[in-house]
């Protein structure tokens, strides 16, 4: 059974960190500054369990002045199974719950499709970070349903 919530406890925060680190530092090799910048305590974290298994997280932060999705990830194992996709609809439906008019993500090139998918539109033209080619994001509107 799928679990989906906002992350409040010791151990949920926990679970979503180890998350981060498995897809963002051990098989992308992002360095740890990075994937827990000193903001990260600042944000809005979700976390999704299949069953006692945490799988998938992300984050809702308010950065240089724009509310931000940040760090969804999902863990190898269960990618391609629709939690990418349900985790982003759950974090769009948040941020409008909360009164937020737009969101904005970093997409990087090859998975550019998938937020667009979602009804994000470039807000910048590409550019290179940290040696790879991604793009600045926006969505306006809400993606509909009730969350939270």
């Amino acid at each position: 059974m799928l679990t989906l919530k906002e992350a409040v406890s010791e151990q949920e925060l926990a679970d979503s960190k180890d998350i981060r680190r498995k897809v963002f530092v051990d098989e992308q090799g992002t360095d740890e500054a990075v994937v827990f910048p000193e903001s990260d305590e600042e944000s809005t974290y979700v976390i999704m369990y299949n069953g006692a298994k945490p799988v998938a997280t992300g984050r809702l932060s308010f950065e240089d002045g724009l509310w931000m999705i940040r760090a969804v990830a999902v863990v190898k194992e269960e990618r391609g199974t629709g939690l990418g996709d349900f985790l982003m609809r759950y974090l769009i439906r948040r941020a409008f719950d909360m009164g937020i008019d737009e969101v904005y993500l970093h997409a990087s090139a090859d998975i550019r499709g998938f937020y667009e998918k979602l009804g994000f539109e470039a807000a910048e033209e590409p550019h290179i970070d940290r040696g790879a080619a991604c793009v600045l994001m926006k969505r306006t509107g809400d993606i509909g349903g009730k969350c939270c």
